[in-house]
């Protein structure tokens, strides 16, 4: 253990930090921060402090370290407390931290592409690895670590992409192509270019090569046994967009994407 995990931490100090930290994933997806949620940050807070500091303490905390956040103090601050609260607390705490995140996360029933990064930096940030099964996982479309002959669930991410766009018209064009590149990217923030590029060769080689198309059925198969529910509902999205991408959405597309929702148990909007 080392001297700043021996020396005592204040539960306002501690208050301050995990703040710091939730309230940065908010502002990840949106720059404004309703009250719901204000009172979801309060509630985690005074949980994880044992109740040794009031509400209208941590009421005062949100205001100033939403103010920090604004006015370009942002990454020193959540730089300080991602740190600190690293150094100080043991794994299992730390691992309750996580656990935090993802729950506001879904605050709003939806787990963005940013928050997934962030919740994923903190993470490796207190080298914490989580156990298979444990709902704060990191879901493997986004912690794919690439290898050659190695297939991710990246590929069957862009399996799926590829299948949307071509099976609806029986063409891929160049802006659904640059679409899916873009989307497959957005899973995997800390990629170069080549390596998403890679990943779409592979996936259109192996499509391609798939006479009796049971490529696609492996990978829906595969990524609801790897994407938590609320992740999919992400997916989906991209593939409207991908649809959207030569300016024309066509029926069979709604349908793909209608099918897609059924087999992984989501509910589309509308």
């Amino acid at each position: 253990m080392t001297a700043e995990q021996m020396a005592p931490v204040s539960p306002a100090q501690t208050a301050r930090w995990l703040t710091t930290v939730y309230l940065a994933l908010a502002h990840r997806s949106s720059e404004e921060v309703g009250d719901d949620y204000e009172r979801a940050i309060r509630d985690r807070v005074m949980e994880r402090t044992g109740s040794l500091v009031s509400t209208d303490f941590v009421d005062t905390l949100i205001r100033e370290v939403s103010s920090d956040l604004a006015n370009g103090e942002g990454t020193r601050v959540l730089g300080e407390a991602v740190r600190e609260l690293g150094v100080r607390f043991e794994p299992d705490l730390l691992r309750q931290f996580l656990h935090d995140l993802v729950a506001l996360a879904l605050h709003d029933d939806w787990y963005h592409h940013e928050e997934g990064r962030f919740v994923s930096a903190v993470a490796r940030r207190w080298d914490l690895h989580p156990a298979d099964g444990e709902r704060v996982r990191l879901w493997s479309v986004m912690d794919s670590h690439l290898s050659d002959g190695e297939w991710t669930a990246l590929h069957d991410l862009a399996i799926v992409y590829i299948a949307l766009a071509h099976q609806s018209d029986d063409d891929l064009d160049h802006n659904e192509l640059d679409a899916i590149g873009r989307k497959v990217a957005e899973w995997l923030p800390a990629a170069i270019p080549d390596d998403v590029g890679a990943i779409v060769e592979e996936a259109l080689r192996s499509y391609a090569e798939d006479r009796e198309r049971s490529i696609m059925r492996d990978a829906v198969v595969r990524l609801k046994a790897s994407v938590p529910v609320n992740q999919r509902a992400a997916i989906l999205a991209d593939l409207e967009y991908i649809a959207r991408a030569d300016d024309v959405v066509l029926v069979e597309e709604k349908a793909i994407i209608a099918e897609l929702a059924r087999a992984w148990d989501v509910e589309l909007a509308g």
